[in-house]
C-alpha cells in the first residue's frame, strides 16, 4: 500500500512490476478507497504491468496460475 503516485512508481522501478500486488491496511482506516483506480491510471504502469499488480502476481503467489 503506497499513498502516493510518485511511491508507487519508485517502488515498480525498484523490484519490478512482478513482485507488486495491490493491496490494504483493512481494517484499519489508513487505507486508500481508490486504490485501483490509482493503478489503472498509473502512466508509468503497461497494460501488462496493471494485470500483475492488479490480481496475477496475487493468483501466482497463492498457486493459483
Amino acid at each position: 500500500l503506497t499513498h502516493s503516485p510518485d511511491a508507487l512508481e519508485l517502488l515498480v522501478r525498484a523490484v519490478g512490476a512482478e513482485r507488486v500486488v495491490v493491496g490494504s491496511d483493512y481494517p484499519y482506516d489508513m487505507g486508500d478507497p481508490r486504490a485501483v483506480e490509482r493503478i489503472e491510471r498509473a502512466p508509468f504502469l503497461s497494460p501488462a504491468q496493471r494485470e500483475l499488480v492488479l490480481g496475477q502476481n496475487a493468483l501466482r503467489l497463492l498457486g493459483r496460475k
